[in-house]
């Protein structure tokens, strides 16, 4: 078992990327209205969230074709409902997505220990950009890969790796936070340390299948200066 803590996972790294959704900002909402509003102008019914969720981190497109599998539709119909399924997403602006609490503060403590942050999300660039900007965040972040970026995305290594090469850091010096079991493979094979966020989207999917990984459930215990939490639900290796 590593011995490592999380605290030192974090102060030691030069460079922290990070997943989006899930792992940054809750955008579960803005992602369901969305894709109800296209599957009823089809025609079709609404899914339960945990159908949505079990693709989400593959992406948008992905986590709206396996709604469409569950909901019998013929592979014919995706492309349109897809499209829809974007259109609506892009005119709800991203209006209820936000933040994770704690997220702020805890950039800009990384910042002001020298650290370089990035996000790599299996969002495309253009839409990762136009969320992080409406958050107020963008220049927190020294670079911003998605999943068109490279040409593939996670759990596929390469999006990770390069983003380190992009900002020149080693993977032993970087660390990589995220949510979903997609974010864990990444990591693993990119063979960089990863972090979970409990208070994502797959973080029960991770621990079930990668037990021993270190994960968090909220950004307020992440003072590192001060020491993690005491208290229950602090940051913890499982």
């Amino acid at each position: 078992m590593l011995t490592t803590s999380v605290s030192t996972l974090i102060t030691r790294a030069s460079v922290i990327v990070f997943d989006l959704d899930g792992t940054l900002v809750d955008t579960l909402e803005d992602l369901a209205e969305a894709l109800d509003s296209a599957l009823l102008e089809n025609g079709l019914s609404k899914a339960p969230r945990s159908v949505l969720l079990s693709q989400l981190h593959l992406g948008l497109e992905a986590s709206a074709r396996t709604v469409l599998q569950w909901n019998g539709v013929d592979a014919s119909q995706h492309s349109k409902v897809v499209d829809d399924y974007m259109k609506h997403y892009v005119d709800r602006a991203h209006r209820c997505s936000h933040l994770y609490a704690g997220v702020e503060a805890f950039l800009s403590a990384s910042q002001q220990r020298g650290q370089a942050l990035a996000v790599c999300t299996n969002k495309s660039h253009e839409d990762a950009a136009v969320l992080l900007s409406l958050l107020g965040i963008t220049d927190r972040f020294n670079l911003i890969v998605g999943i068109d970026t490279c040409g593939t995305g996670k759990p596929d290594p390469q999006p990770l790796l390069w983003t380190l090469e992009c900002l020149g850091c080693l993977r032993d010096q970087a660390l990589f936070i995220g949510d979903s079991l997609v974010d864990a493979e990444c990591a693993a094979r990119a063979g960089v340390e990863f972090l979970l966020h409990g208070g994502g989207y797959g973080a029960g999917e991770v621990v079930q299948h990668l037990p021993g990984v270190y994960r968090f459930h909220g950004y307020e215990e992440l003072d590192v200066e001060k020491g993690l939490s005491s208290q229950s639900g602090a940051p913890e290796y499982v």
